[in-house]
């Protein structure tokens, strides 16, 4: 019984959903049946889904009713990262381990659903106790149908954090993010339906969070309203066409230079979970026009998201996907980067229980600089482009039950064009259990993204 996906703005891959297809469909390689029944975990790309046979009830699944409630449970990373810190000189390995749990309760009535998702993640290391830290969120979706054509619907969430936000900042942070949306979704026809939504964020630091000096707080506290308009028409029921539109606007509380509005347009295709080619691919343009165009320069350029699947005779996948958008960056000199993304992943199911994949990410920062006074020229923050890789190699064993134990190694490393003092190269290695649905955080990092 899934929740029906009217809580989510169609097509809008973001910073999250074609990593979390990456690192999901690396990590649970696909088995040999497509066949999906039970409670899948929400919003969850085709790639991210273990691909066998679920049962009609999942894993502790308790059903009372028009309700149901299925906990969540899983331990991963752990093993030894080699380089805690991230650091170019004298790096330092420690044990870790995560442990994350969780439990989805969901009313689901003829006209109204509704879906409540508690969840804690747990991060331990034995060496460097700083680093070890609980993170706890909300998710909270509800829809009501007001007639066959019109449904309105919400989506929120509250997340208490700390781990590293973006492959920029190789400090584990705390921080506090919340969204609220508010929509609705007409059917204009047999195969056209519109969607609006409207969303509001929050990001916020704490005054005493800071990274190579810079306290984040003065450049990255923010709040974003945003609303987007899409159109999809089905033109089978493999392959749905959508235009996407909308607007947004940025206010940052320390720093004002680097408010502005954003207008966006994008046109994509989206192919069913069950087709031998899945997933979503868009292209279009996005216009940010600063308020202190003196100091902040604008931004206008073509942009891409996208990440597709290909499954071959239900045994082998090969992906692949790009993206390229604009991303805040914490640095005193830099208002914004241009984010750069590639990634590629392979996965073959050698029995109905044993698994291997191979991965490949590869990202590139493009720094935009201040145009007036401001900037804080160290020689850490010089560089004009970074860029960082990661290379993953996975193998698992599956159960029926949705039990999942693998191993799995990560090379990551970073290089600046400008400076060798954040330079560095590491691995990560362990072991990776999970029962229930495969749960990935809102911003996809699973076992080896940044985010730990």
């Amino acid at each position: 019984m899934s929740f029906r996906r009217w809580t989510s703005v169609p097509g809008r891959l973001g910073g999250s959903c074609w990593l979390a297809a990456l690192i999901g469909g690396l990590l649970a390689a696909p088995a040999p049946v497509l066949a999906q029944s039970g409670t899948p975990a929400p919003q969850a790309p085709a790639s991210q889904i273990v691909l066998q046979p679920e049962p009609d009830r999942p894993w502790g699944q308790v059903r009372f009713g028009a309700f149901t409630l299925t906990p969540h449970i899983g331990i991963s990373n752990v093993g030894v990262d080699m380089n805690v810190y991230n650091a170019a000189n004298e790096p330092r390995p420690d044990f870790t381990a995560t442990i994350a749990g969780g439990m989805d309760a969901q009313y689901r009535g003829t006209r109204f659903e509704t879906q409540i998702q508690a969840r804690a993640r747990y991060v331990y290391y034995k060496t460097f106790p700083q680093e070890r830290a609980m993170n706890p969120g909300v998710t909270v979706r509800a829809q009501y149908a007001l007639t066959h054509r019109l449904r309105l619907f919400t989506d929120d969430q509250v997340e208490f954090l700390k781990d590293r936000p973006s492959v920029e900042i190789d400090a584990r942070t705390r921080r506090m993010y919340s969204r609220v949306t508010v929509g609705a979704g007409l059917r204009l026809g047999e195969r056209t339906d519109f969607v609006v939504v409207g969303e509001s964020e929050r990001t916020a630091y704490g005054a005493d969070v800071s990274f190579l000096g810079v306290a984040l707080r003065e450049t990255l506290n923010s709040t974003r309203q945003r609303v987007t308009g899409t159109v999809s028409y089905k033109l089978s029921g493999y392959t749905t066409i959508r235009v996407i539109g909308g607007g947004e606007r940025e206010r940052f509380p320390y720093a004002g230079a680097r408010n502005g509005e954003s207008g966006f347009t994008r046109i994509g295709v989206q192919f069913n979970q069950r087709a031998m080619i899945s997933g979503e691919v868009y292209a279009g343009y996005q216009l940010f026009k600063s308020e202190t165009v003196a100091v902040q320069p604008d931004y206008g350029a073509i942009t891409m998201d996208g990440f597709l699947t290909w499954r071959l005779q239900d045994v082998t996948h090969v992906s692949a996907g790009m993206q390229r958008r604009m991303s805040r960056s914490f640095r005193l000199d830099s208002p914004y980067y241009v984010d750069t993304t590639y990634q590629a992943s392979i996965g073959r199911a050698l029995t109905r229980v044993l698994d291997v994949g191979a991965g490949y990410q590869y990202w590139a920062l493009g720094y935009q600089r201040f145009a007036g006074p401001g900037a804080l020229p160290t020689d850490s923050l010089t560089a004009s482009e970074d860029v960082a890789r990661a290379v993953t190699l996975s193998a698992g064993i599956s159960t029926r039950k949705r039990t999942r134990l693998a191993v799995y190694a990560t090379n990551w490393g970073r290089r600046g064009a400008a400076s060798a003092l954040r330079d560095y190269d590491g691995w990560r290695f362990g072991l990776l259990l999970t029962a229930g649905a495969l749960r990935i955080d809102n911003r996809g990092m699973f076992v080896n993204g940044p985010g730990l």
